[in-house]
């Protein structure tokens, strides 16, 4: 089980494995069952090894292969897929961390105080995603390490490093990203009669979250009712000004509209000369009227 956290770091600014992030070591043991093979064939250690997520990033980075035997010697498999950055290596005794000592360096007072809020605690519900070559949201490399000497037991130590900053960026949101890799037996022979069946088995690790959820800062009561005071009164201020301003007399508008005054003029009034007589009134006219009509 290992851990990310801290702050993002560039490959660029790296110079020791400690930069990349929190170490991780597996120990795969190979134990003879009856006679040596001598020269009919050689077994060989395959990992296929969860080298980086799909997007290109680093995902486990490995940064030493021992094989310890008949005497100690490291395995260097071909491709340079074994600390490729050139990376100063740790101590031989470097350990994972034990979860006291992870807790007091993540509280800089010493243990004094309630220890700090992950997001992993934080959440309701735990979230866990799984990266595994075999679902397709890992990249995985071959890595082979040849057994010399199967007539003894040997050991093959894998160290290797989470890269703290792929976790971070991509994985921020879950608790637990769980890693899955494969590591296979085979022998590899040039005698056709020789048949061995090939021995897988599967590894994985935990990695938890421990990044530090950033609490909001609490506002202190009277600050919240200076505030809302000083509101109140910039919004009263505003109302009285546009008052005397006279912003909130309505302006009807009838009487600021012009004004005109209509005169009808009769149209002209025919009346008949003085000393004339009346026009006679025709027999075929059963009525006559005239309406008044205006300009």
């Amino acid at each position: 089980q290992s851990f990310f956290g801290g702050t993002v770091m560039g490959e660029a600014g790296m110079k020791t494995v400690e930069d990349v992030g929190s170490p991780l070591k597996y120990e795969f043991q190979v134990s003879p069952v009856g006679e040596g093979l001598v020269a009919l064939g050689a077994l060989v250690l395959g990992l296929e090894w969860p080298y980086e997520v799909t997007n290109g990033k680093w995902l486990l980075y490995p940064t030493e292969i021992t094989v310890l035997g008949n005497g100690s010697w490291p395995c260097s498999p071909p491709g340079d897929l074994v600390n490729p950055l050139n990376l100063t290596l740790s101590d031989p005794g470097d350990r994972p961390p034990s979860p006291q000592r992870r807790r007091r360096e993540l509280d800089p007072g010493g243990g004094q105080g309630p220890p700090p809020v992950t997001l992993a605690a934080a959440k309701k519900a735990k979230s866990e995603t799984v990266l595994s070559c075999s679902t397709g949201r890992a990249r995985c490399v071959w890595l082979e390490c040849p057994i010399p000497d199967a007539s003894i037991v040997t050991n093959v130590t894998v160290k290797a490093r989470v890269w703290n900053s792929t976790f971070i960026e991509d994985y921020r949101d879950f608790d637990r990203v769980r890693v899955d890799g494969s590591a296979t037996l085979f022998l590899r022979t040039s005698v056709p009669t020789i048949n061995m069946e090939n021995k897988t088995t599967w590894f994985s690790v935990d990695i938890d979250s421990e990044l530090v959820e950033e609490l909001p800062a609490e506002i202190e009561l009277w600050l919240v009712i200076v505030a809302v005071s000083a509101g109140l009164l910039l919004l009263g201020l505003i109302i009285l000004l546009l008052w005397k301003c006279d912003f909130f007399k309505r302006t009807r508008y009838y009487r600021i509209m012009p004004k005109y005054h209509a005169v009808r003029i009769r149209e002209e009034e025919r009346y008949p000369a003085p000393g004339s007589t009346l026009p006679t009134k025709k027999h075929w006219v059963t009525s006559w009227q005239t309406r008044d009509r205006y300009y």
